[in-house]
């Protein structure tokens, strides 16, 4: 009869591929977390740029988006 019997070698392998396969993971979310974060920022800083500002809050030699003097 054939002895079968697994080296250390077939343990450290698959070891190595569960840490890999978790700090995948790990690496997903972390990436989700951070675009959810960038997201949130970008809201925040945009959120001014929705009103429209009186000719006196113009920046210097512009004028209105309609063209008019």
């Amino acid at each position: 009869a054939t002895q079968f019997s697994i080296g250390w070698s077939y343990l450290v392998s698959w070891i190595g591929l569960s840490f890999t396969l978790l700090s995948s993971i790990f690496f997903l979310a972390s990436s989700l977390c951070i675009k959810r974060e960038l997201k949130a920022i970008r809201r925040r800083h945009a959120s001014g740029y929705g009103q429209r500002r009186s000719l006196g809050m113009e920046a210097y030699a512009t004028l209105p988006a309609d063209g008019g003097l």
